[in-house]
């Protein structure tokens, strides 16, 4: 039965990716699918070692790309970050999850790669932004508002101003250069 349910919210959530955009902002309202939900369902169904996540970013001139970054939903994750990774290990990025909205601070310990770190809320709306933090700083950093979701890039990655991310992507967006 389990692996029926979850074969099932696989098929909705599927579906609502691949949908023009007013119905899955109707799916998505109807059936409560958040980013979290949406990457919660994706992490039952895969396996964790190839986990990535097709993310999309949205600019404050409203246009958007999509980034494929590795997910750090645990402790563990959270903690290690993308220490000791070289920009081609890191790829388009890591985001972390976490399962509460609350304030969030970060370092670049062991991290040999200047990053643009962004903080987003439980919306999924950029509540702060810390471009090109030094690598191997142990200093911590963040915003003083609650934080859901926290988006690592190389340094200088994204070339406009990122206002939100989502789980659905607009219909033939670009990746992210």
């Amino acid at each position: 039965m389990r692996h029926f349910m979850l074969l099932w919210l696989y098929l909705i959530a599927f579906s609502a990716m691949t949908m023009q955009a007013p119905l899955r902002k109707i799916l998505r309202k109807d059936l409560g699918m958040t980013l979290t939900a949406q990457i919660v369902l994706l992490m039952v169904t895969m396996p964790a070692s190839v986990f990535a996540f097709t993310l999309s970013v949205l600019f404050d001139d409203k246009s958007s790309c999509f980034l494929n970054v590795t997910i750090a939903d645990s402790p563990e994750e959270h903690q290690k970050g993308l220490m000791g990774q070289s920009p081609e290990q890191i790829g388009d990025g890591m985001l972390f999850v976490f399962s509460s909205n609350a304030p969030r601070r970060i370092w670049m310990k062991n991290t040999p790669t200047p990053l643009d770190v962004y903080f987003f809320d439980q919306g999924q709306r950029m509540v702060g932004f810390y471009p090109n933090a030094e690598p191997f700083n142990e200093t911590s950093f963040g915003p003083d508002k609650p934080v859901r979701y926290i988006l690592e890039t190389v340094a200088n990655r994204l070339e406009k101003p990122v206002v939100m991310i989502s789980a659905m992507g607009q219909k033939n967006e670009p990746p992210c250069r």
